[in-house]
């Protein structure tokens, strides 16, 4: 069963749990964790990405540029 805390309970009240995930404190922690889950996951999509291009030979700059979402990256030949 879930439980949420609500954080409205007035100072010295005892702290009321409630037995539905839709009670009036559960919008804002929700809201809270989905907004942490999206951030991750774009940053590990970035890691990849940045990893993909240097992987390839793109220098860091424009590597990490591409990766945040900052431009397009042009291919380079490296020739020694």
């Amino acid at each position: 069963m879930l439980t949420n805390y609500h954080p409205t309970a007035a100072a010295g009240e005892p702290h009321r749990r409630c037995a539905h995930a839709s009670g009036p404190g559960y919008g804002p922690i929700a809201t809270t964790l989905r907004f942490v889950r999206d951030s991750l996951l774009e940053g590990l999509a970035a890691q990849r990405r940045y990893t993909q291009l240097t992987s390839r030979g793109v220098a860091h700059d424009p590597a990490l540029r591409a990766a945040l979402g900052g431009g397009a990256v042009r291919a380079r030949c490296h020739h020694h």
